[in-house]
């Protein structure tokens, strides 16, 4: 008697044949257990996870009854196969599947290909142990067991992320540069570091805002009357004496107020004639007078911090008297290309180079946002020789900006080179167009940021997420771009996945011209560029005449907050 206890004497005999059309005899019966196959166990399992049962220990009959019940789900929950190919394929790995089983039974010392149960009972057509089976020889080079090729190290445990994860997860990390001071005339477009006081009264005294004469209120309210004139006060003059009754005094703009007088009479409401002069319309008290004070006191706020000093400003702060300002530390970028392709400006061409001009666009983008750039010399696809110039640069710069070198291609050497330098890494890859393979980390207190190689991608990237940092750094509280809403002027759409930052030109009547190619690569999408507009990943395409959100980048003023 075999391990099923007697299930060869409860084996049924064959059915008689019956004779076919065409001679030729129907196949053996089923017999009656029928245990199914591993994909009618698995269907079974399904099914007892769903009504909430485990699986119990119990022999063929039971199995076969839960066979069936499986297959009846399984006919209603199948859908078609989405994968095509020739239709003997299946046969062969079948038949494959049951000569490898066969041949493990005979080995084992089995029947059948029967193996034992949990309670040690064997349990014929039992699937084997769950588990990926092993891979064909064919496949294996698909799957990586052949021996890998010699190819940049990848952070491939980074997922996507949206752009406002991406913006939050630097700004998080941006430290202030610190203080210094400069002359006056230096401070143009710096971010004033500390709050700065009023030295003085702002006007320092009363004065005239007109050219006229000085009166008393009370003489003018009846006219037209004909008043003495009695001295003059003009600006920078000698002091004016005091306004007697009855009299007019004239004076010009900025002069100081005569003691006495609490109005003045514009020259365009008099007639002179000789020393007298004919007031021909009242004026109240305080007309046309600039008090001492109103415009500003003395140890008032002139200037909050994290403003920003333009014409203006310079004006303010030379009234008051300041020669030297203190203003934020303006942050030091480190820009690196890197590519055996590029070559500088200026050196002659070489057969497959490229000028490297993602160095000079980047330089420019960093003055606008008030860094101090630095160019380094051309770095090579070599992983060693980036790991030294980024463990150097670190040391002195508050921002590592290279181009190139971080996607996935066999020469991107920018990871390797990051990871051997100790930068710590933050995240990789970003949901936008162009720019999505964007690396951030930080090495020390260096913000390293590797930025595509293509110009596009990299002028659009360092708008997205270096330029507001570098803003902040400097202490700026509206480090962004202001979103806007414009009107389209041609139809527009996202690719699917990602935000698309169209560049478009904006017209005279405030509609957006998206640019006619959107390639990452095509440097004259950024010529007059006025906006990016904000095409969301999960939105349908707009049309002519829809309106869309977008970044403004004419605008000098910057917003507080994020526009994503």
């Amino acid at each position: 008697m075999d391990r099923l206890g007697g299930a060869e004497a409860r084996r049924p005999a064959a059915l008689p044949r019956r004779r076919a059309r065409g001679g030729r005899a129907p196949r053996q019966a089923r017999p009656a257990v029928d245990v199914g196959s591993p994909r009618d166990h698995a269907l079974a399992r399904g099914v007892r996870a769903r009504q909430g049962r485990a699986a119990p220990r119990r022999g063929p009959g039971a199995v076969a009854a839960s066979v069936r019940a499986a297959r009846r789900a399984g006919a209603r929950r199948r859908r078609p196969s989405r994968r095509r190919g020739h239709p003997r394929r299946g046969r062969r790995r079948r038949r494959r599947a049951r000569a490898g089983s066969a041949a493990g039974s005979r080995a084992r010392g089995g029947r059948g290909g029967g193996d034992l149960g949990r309670d040690g009972a064997g349990v014929q057509g039992r699937p084997p142990p769950r588990g990926r089976p092993p891979a064909r020889p064919a496949l294996r080079r698909r799957r990586g067991d052949a021996r890998p090729r010699r190819r940049a190290a990848h952070p491939a445990r980074f997922l996507m992320i949206s752009i406002r994860e991406a913006i939050e997860a630097i700004q998080g990390r941006v430290r202030p540069t610190g203080i210094e001071r400069v002359a006056l005339q230096d401070a143009v477009g710096r971010v004033l570091a500390s709050a700065l006081r009023a030295r003085e009264d702002v006007p320092g005294f009363d004065n005239s805002a007109m050219d006229g004469y000085a009166v008393r209120a009370a003489d003018v309210a009846a006219v037209p009357v004909t008043l003495p004139v009695e001295g003059e006060s003009r600006a920078g003059g000698p002091p004016a004496g005091a306004l007697v009754p009855g009299a007019a005094m004239r004076i010009f703009t900025g002069a100081p107020m005569p003691e006495g007088a609490d109005a003045i009479v514009i020259q365009e409401d008099t007639d002179r004639e000789g020393d007298t002069v004919v007031v021909k319309a009242a004026s109240e008290v305080g007309r046309h007078v600039r008090r001492r004070a109103e415009v500003m006191a003395c140890d008032s706020v002139l200037l909050e911090p994290g403003a920003r000093i333009g014409v203006g400003e310079i004006g303010v702060l030379a009234s008051q008297g300041f020669a030297v300002v203190p203003v934020a530390r303006r942050p030091r970028v480190a820009i690196l290309s890197t590519g055996d392709e590029l070559r500088e400006l200026g050196e002659p061409p070489r057969p497959g180079s490229l000028v490297d001009s993602n160095a000079h666009a980047l330089a420019a983008a960093v003055r606008e946002a008030g860094g101090v750039p630095e160019l380094l010399p051309l770095g090579a696809d070599d992983a060693e020789a980036l790991t030294a110039r980024v463990r150097e640069v670190a040391r002195r710069a508050d921002v590592l900006l290279s181009t190139g070198g971080v996607s996935v291609g066999e020469y991107d050497f920018v990871h390797e080179a990051f990871r051997a330098a100790g930068v710590e890494d933050v995240f990789w890859k970003i949901r936008v167009k162009p720019g999505k393979p964007v690396r951030f980390g930080v090495l020390e207190q260096t913000l390293v940021l590797g930025l595509p190689g293509n110009p596009v991608s990299a002028v659009v990237t360092f708008e997205l997420f270096v330029r507001p940092a570098l803003r902040a750094m400097q202490g700026d509280p509206r480090p962004f771009r202001p979103r806007a809403r414009f009107e389209l002027a041609a139809p527009a759409r996202a690719p699917r996945g990602r935000t698309e930052l169209a560049r478009a030109r904006i017209d005279a009547d405030g509609r957006a011209h998206p640019h006619r190619t959107q390639g990452s690569a095509d440097l004259t999408s950024l010529v007059a560029l006025d906006a990016l507009l904000i095409l969301p990943e999960s939105a349908p395409p707009f049309d002519e005449g829809d309106v869309v959100d977008g970044l403004d980048l004419r605008r000098v003023d910057g917003a507080p907050a994020s526009p994503f």
